[in-house]
C-alpha cells in the first residue's frame, strides 16, 4: 500500500492557451534552445493509494506541489 504520492519536479513547455500557464506567465523562462517553460511542476510517477485521477488532462498540463499539500 502506498501512502504518499511519488514524483519528480519538472518544467513544462509554456502554452499561452492553458489557463494554469497563463496564471504563472510571470515565472516563465526561455531555454537556450528558445523554448519558453513554466517551472515548478510536479510529474506523478506513482500515485498514492486512494488517489483517483479522474481528469487525465490535468496531468498532461500542469501539476504543482501545492495540489498535494506540499
Amino acid at each position: 500500500m502506498i501512502k504518499h504520492t511519488f514524483g519528480v519536479p519538472c518544467n513544462l513547455p509554456y502554452q499561452s492557451e492553458n489557463k494554469e500557464h497563463d496564471k504563472r506567465k510571470f515565472s516563465k523562462y526561455r531555454s537556450a534552445a528558445g523554448t519558453w517553460y513554466i517551472p515548478g511542476a510536479f510529474d506523478i510517477v506513482l500515485p498514492r493509494v486512494g488517489a483517483f485521477l479522474t481528469d487525465i488532462s490535468v496531468i498532461d498540463h500542469l501539476i504543482l506541489p501545492e495540489h498535494f499539500g506540499v
